[in-house]
């Protein structure tokens, strides 16, 4: 086994990661065009995540690509995967060979000692077959249950995939569309590269994304440019079979809802849908999801994949559930200290008093911004 370290995106590694990729089955977060994109728009941006992508190769080919990145944070260095928060799955790309070479005794020390020294191992959102039975064999003490996805296995036709539905869901969205329908013309369409509202529909998404975040309380990712140029300028073709899907539902010619997501080959990933909140009785989301759910029934889709999340109304739709991960390993006494001091944050965020009151802060401050901005 050969160990190589490249510390950036060059010509050699692009070669050799989809040599990897065309002999696997990755996830759309750890194709080449995906973190190389991430890396130019998020990752450079301040605090800045320096890569450090292991190759593994024997005497045949590449057999493993692990796309580390040591970032800067509250005065501890960070060992991580590429990709951040707009990563749902983290794993390594592997064969079979490379599934293997995980399992030698002291693999890990080895691929740490070609690393430089970092504080704590931190990697989140890994699915549970790839952590237990591939990836992380020898440290299972140091796995932590997470978060889940929710997926949905298609079957031949829309008629029954619906018979899964509640009536409620079903009733529910036939008096949507009827009600919509006596103000104006429903349409639903895919912008592909080139149309001519494809910029009027980024616009609308990045808005309504932004003011779902503002009104929940929630983080806003999009209020950063690093983050918004990563869906903006994300390369509409991400490898064989893979590329960057924009939708909308119009009424007339009013924006609806958009979803952004990926097209993997035979899988669907369902990742950044957003509406129109003054709108929201009208369910427009929900009937802009099944638009896509049909669409991909007949592009003959196998997976739709929801992503990451626990969400309950992902239950109604899915048959499918996966756990997902994380590793927390600290390899100084300064990474102990911040596992510690996350755990005891993480216990105070399971409070609901806690939570309900740091999302009330959130709102009163974006309130309070807008106010003063109207009056400037």
């Amino acid at each position: 086994m050969r160990i190589r370290v490249f510390k950036k995106f060059d010509s050699e590694l692009k070669s050799l990661w989809l040599g990897l990729e065309s002999r696997t089955k990755p996830y759309i977060f750890q194709r080449y065009r995906w973190l190389s994109h991430w890396q130019e728009t998020i990752g450079k941006e301040s605090p800045r995540t320096e890569p450090r992508i292991v190759l593994l190769e024997d005497s045949d080919a590449s057999q493993v690509i692990l796309p580390f990145g040591i970032q800067l944070r509250h005065g501890v260095r960070f060992m991580s995967f590429l990709g951040g928060n707009q990563n749902d799955y983290n794993c390594p790309v592997f064969t079979s060979k490379g599934k293997a070479m995980f399992q030698q005794p002291d693999f890990w020390e080895e691929i740490f000692s070609k690393l430089p020294e970092f504080d704590l191992l931190y990697i989140n959102n890994i699915p549970e077959e790839i952590a237990t039975n591939s990836m992380f064999t020898c440290y299972k003490e140091n796995l932590l249950e997470s978060n889940y996805s929710y997926s949905a296995e298609l079957p031949s036709s829309w008629e029954e995939y619906q018979k899964k539905l509640t009536s409620k869901i079903k009733a529910d969205s036939r008096r949507s569309r009827k009600r919509l329908a006596e103000k104006g013309e429903l349409r639903f369409e895919i912008l592909e590269p080139g149309n001519e509202k494809l910029s009027k529909v980024l616009e609308a998404f990045i808005e309504q994304k932004r003011n779902r975040y503002q009104t929940s309380g929630a983080y806003d990712l999009l209020a950063y440019e690093a983050v918004r140029g990563f869906y903006s300028d994300m390369p509409s073709e991400l490898g064989q079979g893979a590329k960057i899907q924009l939708s909308a539902l119009f009424l007339d010619n009013l924006v609806l809802a958009t979803h952004w997501g990926v097209v993997d080959q035979l899988n669907f990933y369902y990742l950044m849908p957003t509406f129109a909140q003054e709108w929201k009785r009208y369910s427009p989301g929900r009937l802009l999801l099944e638009h896509l759910l049909q669409w991909s029934l007949e592009e003959e889709l196998e997976v739709f994949d929801f992503t990451v999340g626990g969400e309950e109304y992902k239950k109604e739709w899915c048959n499918r559930e996966m756990k997902l991960l994380e590793i927390l390993q600290a390899r100084t006494l300064k990474g102990n200290l911040y596992v510690y001091a996350l755990m005891a944050r993480r216990a105070l965020k399971q409070s609901p008093v806690i939570v309900n009151g740091v999302r009330q802060v959130r709102k009163l401050r974006i309130r309070l911004s807008s106010k003063i901005h109207n009056q400037m």
